[in-house]
């Protein structure tokens, strides 16, 4: 669904941008291990995706860290992951972790 532009919503984008872009800086200042997979586009696209998780020298994974702090949406693919789980069952850990910070009114809030 388009929306149009506002000052408002262009403010809401920059805001969470830089939200981002701070807990970025901030977690991987650190080492980090970057695990990737190519994988074919889903619809009309012709180009393929690469996915990635990355695991911070903490050993906290990513994906679950942003999902958690409204800052990453949810797309999974159906791949062997690197460290030999079930695809599925980490799209639907990660999609466990974003309904409980929707539920505690966290995810969007970029509290990170």
């Amino acid at each position: 669904m388009n929306r149009p532009l506002t000052s408002e919503s262009i403010a809401t984008t920059q805001s969470k941008s830089r939200t981002r872009a701070a807990f970025t800086n901030h977690d991987l200042s650190q080492p980090f291990t970057v695990w990737t997979r190519w994988r074919p586009a889903l619809g009309q696209s012709k180009l393929g995706r690469v996915y990635c998780i990355i695991i911070d020298a903490k050993g906290r994974d990513w994906n679950e860290l942003l999902v958690e702090n409204g800052l990453a949406r949810i797309y999974g693919t159906k791949t062997p992951l690197p460290d030999g789980r079930d695809s599925a069952a980490y799209v639907a850990h990660l999609k466990g972790i974003e309904a409980k910070a929707k539920r505690e009114g966290d995810c969007g809030q970029g509290r990170g």
